[in-house]
């Protein structure tokens, strides 16, 4: 966790026809979806809306995280719909002319928007394993120049994947601080934090930061960073690094297709949408770096384990009791009536300080089963 993502591009010639900067606007879509079925569901979505890109020759995405090329997928076969493509950018957009490599060109009021392009694995980009210090690495994605070429037309380009994220990736933008006490107790107060950093040089590889500084490294004109962060109902926001932009519930049947079968289509209702944005102002340079953190809670009822200790330490102290008494009785026939209260008073003094004790363990593995149930 608190990497950073980071984007630049490559010149296919040296000299460029004027001095301005390729633009793009980044769209980052982080889900956390937990399931009842006890299937956890991690992936980010990453758009890019590229602008301004005849001089581009090869654009480079670093991620904080490894990926592999099967967890790599492309969306643009999704999103090859009037109604997902008009919720992603909140207009009215219709899919025009379809590419026999599997791109398609866009409309706006009835004009041309964009040209969306697929992009597939070894054919269109390919991905390297970035070592770092300590936990300090990801993998380097790099479109081709081949790929590129198809940039250098007029107007809009967009491109948007996905990426699986395992247990190993979901860390690498969230941890969790799992609640606990000495004793059972009939819920559990639990907390996630959760970072997406973009162009963030200092939490950068050294690798990574040395080849954006290269003399053939050119960086974009960020124009707007959108973070779009997707939780279940059950965790809530308490804090944040800045006021969002705004948040709203899921739309249960607008998304239909867009999300993969690990995400069941009922659950859609159940998830709230966080999202925190940046624009730069007219003129300027763009967006040097983003960052978008949130703190969620969540409480979640142990009523059950509550209920079998209750009646686990009231066995344990009835069937003591009574064996004591018993045991001190045949002992002192003569003086029998006061075997059951002296036979309390020790159980109190030996034998409840032991029962604390195995409750505290219990609730000790308690802790480690339900950490390795959320690893699952």
């Amino acid at each position: 966790m608190a990497n950073s993502m980071a984007l630049w591009y490559e010149r296919w010639r040296t000299t460029a026809s004027d001095g301005s900067a390729a633009e793009v606007e980044v769209h980052l879509n982080l889900w956390r979806h937990i399931g009842k079925c006890r299937l956890e569901s991690n992936f980010l979505d990453v758009g890019l809306l590229l602008s301004n890109t005849y001089e581009i020759g090869r654009v480079c995405l670093f991620l904080p995280t490894k990926v592999t090329r099967n967890s790599v997928k492309d969306l643009s076969k999704q999103l090859c719909d009037d109604t997902l493509l008009s919720a992603v950018f909140n207009d009215v957009i219709k899919v025009g002319s379809v590419h026999e490599c599997g791109g398609y060109t866009t409309t706006r009021r009835a004009k041309h928007y964009l040209n969306f392009h697929s992009a597939t694995p070894n054919r269109d980009f390919v991905l390297t394993d970035v070592n770092g210090s300590g936990d300090n690495g990801g993998t380097l994605l790099e479109f081709s120049s081949e790929f590129c070429r198809k940039l250098h037309q007029p107007g809009l380009h967009y491109v948007r994947l996905r990426f699986t994220l395992d247990e190993s990736g979901a860390r690498d933008f969230s941890i969790k601080r799992e609640g606990w006490s000495d004793l059972i107790t009939s819920s559990v107060l639990s907390e996630e934090f959760t970072e997406l950093r973009f162009s963030e040089v200092r939490n950068l590889p050294f690798k990574i930061a040395q080849r954006m500084g290269g003399e053939d490294a050119y960086v974009f004109n960020v124009t707007s960073v959108h973070c779009f962060l997707i939780r279940d109902t059950s965790f809530e926001l308490v804090a944040s690094h800045a006021l969002m932009h705004k948040m709203r519930r899921m739309e249960e049947n607008l998304w239909n297709g867009y999300l993969p079968p690990s995400v069941p289509q009922s659950d859609l209702r159940k998830m709230i949408v966080y999202h925190w944005r940046s624009i730069s102002e007219a003129g300027s340079s763009g967006i040097e770096s983003f960052v978008a953190l949130a703190r969620f809670r969540r409480l979640r009822d142990t009523i059950l384990w509550y209920v079998a200790g209750i009646i686990l330490l009231g066995a344990l102290g009835s069937g003591a009791e009574g064996m004591l008494a018993n045991y001190f009785a045949d002992k002192n026939q003569g003086t029998s009536g006061d075997a059951p209260a002296f036979g309390i008073l020790v159980c109190v003094l030996v034998v409840l300080p032991f029962i604390l004790w195995v409750s505290r363990q219990c609730c000790r593995l308690i802790r480690v089963a339900r950490q390795s149930h959320l690893r699952e």
